[in-house]
């Protein structure tokens, strides 16, 4: 082959390092129609032409600015620059080896070389010599002239080395497209169901060629060990696939995901694997056994009990004082800033069911009814909360909870160690502890339940709403429904209750757009309605327990004491797998909508657990002196 002359190539590499884009006649796999319109610039030496006998061909875009340098320069040298415009069709497809081998020369220089070297090699370069040698009239001819050989004929007239070379780009070309095979066929892989139905259909794939080259063993490097190429595929994969190309499917079912298993089960309240929600063990509840029938000293030990809890658990007398003297204190502070303030305490401890240890609640009212602006109220709590803050002789522990459904100020008396919360306009929480007070007034019996299960709650720790249980004021919702279903029934419906049914507006009294009406006149009531009930608080005590255990179906009904009927859980669109306590007065409030279905599984087992400790007599209690300290450990810590 004659070399290019010296001058010429530096002129050529000149070019190419001021800017000039040189075009490569090869194609590198982006021309998909083979006219070259995708053939790529290179700015670096030596990489922009391909030597064929004489002549370099040089391919360049006929917008080139600065073509005029490269016409001058194929004036200036003759024929051995040639010049060719990419808009000009190729006649017919390049040969697939020659292709084959400029597409090789891409890879092997952008893997090995990171493009810091020309495109053909030494050995490349030889095997291009061949092939001018061989077919010497292609030499003047453009790329589409050019005459297509065999692989047998190119390996003729190839060396060791230059054989390798070879053997490396088939085996690197026939990877590549076998791979893309076996991409192809393992999406299409048939599916279960469609396995009677087989169809063979062979899979087109490169063979590897065999080079023979004889070992030099003068020689010690990598270049000595020939790379021939073997397909990748197994002979199982080459055998068939079960359907036709035309009706090929795949079916989005589970087996094809996870193998023939399926998908896992996993349970949503223990989160292991293995079985659902149903079957937790978690929310397996102990079975209940049949109690016998309670002798009458077991009933009145109950009783008694009852009484003596209840008695340990109300607050005294200095109980009340010492909040009646903060709430003066509070009334006194306030009024310095806001005349026309009234402080109103509502909660658990004035409910007929509070605490020794009870917080005092307090609500502020204002004449002008200013503190019904959230804005207005944000801008009050804020003077207040510096006002108490000033005070720390007397309050402690102030701070604002602004951004609560109901802000509150919370502080801690100094002295007494008491916890206030101070809230504004809460007048439905007001009327709820008028109403739980009115029903505590009827009977003595009704405290004593209420304070029998807040013990019970507490021991267990089952009383805290803020920690996804039931608050003591859904549990008190919870006795007062009992009263009201036992028959006869030991409270009435005081919302269903009037004195003066001509007027149609009788039982209605509006407040925060709530009807909070019930009958508050307990003096008359027994004109109205006649308390015949006359079991002891022992036996409602275990009648309660068995009520919530046995009869209370948790799936349909709903725990409401605004009236005597029934109520249901789709009549109030509460679907959850709880128990559902209606507020008497909000109705759209669930008293149990923050708790899981796991505490509430909790719940269920202290109560089962209850109605077996208090229904059945224990033999270590001396029924003929009564130890009601004793009774309670043995009861309610008992295993």
């Amino acid at each position: 082959m004659v070399s290019t002359t010296e001058s010429t190539i530096q002129k050529l590499e000149d070019c190419s390092m001021n800017g000039i884009p040189i075009y490569t006649s090869e194609k590198y796999g982006n021309d998909e129609q083979g006219d070259g319109s995708e053939t790529k610039p290179f700015r670096t030496p030596l990489q922009g032409y391909r030597q064929y006998g004489d002549t370099i061909t040089i391919y360049i875009d006929s917008k080139d600015e600065r073509k005029d340098k490269w016409e001058l320069l194929s004036k200036t040298q003759g024929k051995k620059v040639k010049i060719q415009y990419e808009e000009e069709k190729r006649k017919q497809e390049r040969s697939r080896q020659q292709e084959l081998f400029s597409s090789t020369n891409e890879e092997n220089n952008s893997n090995e070389t990171n493009h810091s070297s020309p495109i053909t090699t030494d050995n490349e370069q030889g095997i291009a010599n061949i092939y001018d040698n061989k077919y010497p009239n292609n030499n003047n001819n453009n790329h589409g002239d050019e005459k297509s050989i065999t692989i047998d004929e190119l390996m003729q007239n190839l060396n060791k080395k230059q054989r390798r070379t070879l053997n490396r780009a088939y085996e690197r070309q026939g990877n590549i497209v076998n791979d893309k095979v076996i991409e192809v066929y393992e999406k299409l892989k048939p599916t279960s169901k469609d396995k009677n139905e087989t169809t063979n259909v062979d899979i087109p794939l490169i063979e590897s060629i065999s080079i023979e080259i004889q070992e030099d063993t003068n020689k010690n490097s990598s270049d000595d060990n020939p790379s021939v190429f073997t397909s990748p595929i197994k002979d199982e994969q080459l055998s068939s696939i079960d359907n036709p190309s035309s009706d090929l499917f795949y079916d989005f079912q589970a087996e094809n995901f996870h193998a023939e298993q399926g998908a896992p089960f996993v349970c949503t309240i223990c989160n292991n694997v293995g079985h659902l929600k149903s079957e937790c063990p978690e929310l397996i509840v102990p079975n209940m056994i049949d109690l016998p029938e309670r002798s009458q000293e077991w009933i009145e030990i109950l009783s008694s009990l009852c009484y003596y809890i209840t008695e340990r658990c109300k607050p005294k007398q200095i109980d009340i004082e010492n909040r009646e003297r903060i709430l003066k204190q509070l009334q006194k502070q306030f009024e310095k800033d806001y005349p026309d303030c009234n402080l109103y305490a509502f909660g658990s401890f004035y409910n007929g069911f509070g605490f020794r240890q009870s917080d005092l609640d307090v609500c502020i009212v204002f004449k002008d009814q200013r503190d019904e602006n959230p804005d207005e109220v944000i801008q009050i709590m804020r003077k207040i909360l510096k006002s108490m803050r000033s005070n720390s002789d007397t309050f402690e522990s102030v701070q604002a909870i602004l951004h609560a459904k109901v802000p509150i100020i919370r502080s801690r008396h100094r002295r007494l160690q008491i916890e206030i919360d101070i809230s504004f306009h809460n007048m439905l929480a007001i009327e709820n502890t008028r109403l739980l007070k009115a029903y505590a007034d009827i009977d003595p019996r009704v405290s004593q339940l209420g304070y029998m299960i807040k013990h019970l709650a507490k021991t267990c720790d089952i009383g805290d709403a803020s920690r996804g249980t039931l608050s003591s004021y859904a549990y008190i919702i919870m006795v007062i429904h009992f009263l009201q279903q036992i028959q006869p029934p030991v409270l009435p419906v005081l919302q269903q209750l009037s004195g003066n049914a001509t007027k149609k507006n009788s039982l209605y009294r509006k407040c925060s757009k709530w009807n909070v009406y019930f009958y508050e006149d307990l003096l008359t009531l027994n004109n109205l309605w006649k308390n015949e009930n006359k079991l002891s608080v022992g036996e409602l005590w275990i009648e309660f327990l068995r009520f919530y255990t046995e009869e209370f179906n948790y799936d349909e009904r709903v725990v409401t004491i605004r009236q005597i009927e029934p109520l249901l859980k789709y009549e109030k669109g509460w679907f959850r797998q709880t128990i559902a306590i209606e507020d008497p007065f909000e109705l759209n409030h669930n008293l149990a909508g923050g708790l899981s279905i796991r505490n509430w599984t909790t719940i269920r087992r202290v109560l089962i657990r209850a109605r077996q400790q208090f229904g059945l007599q224990s033999k270590d209690v001396d029924i003929s002196k009564p130890d009601m300290q004793l009774i309670q450990v043995r009861i309610l810590f008992s295993n």
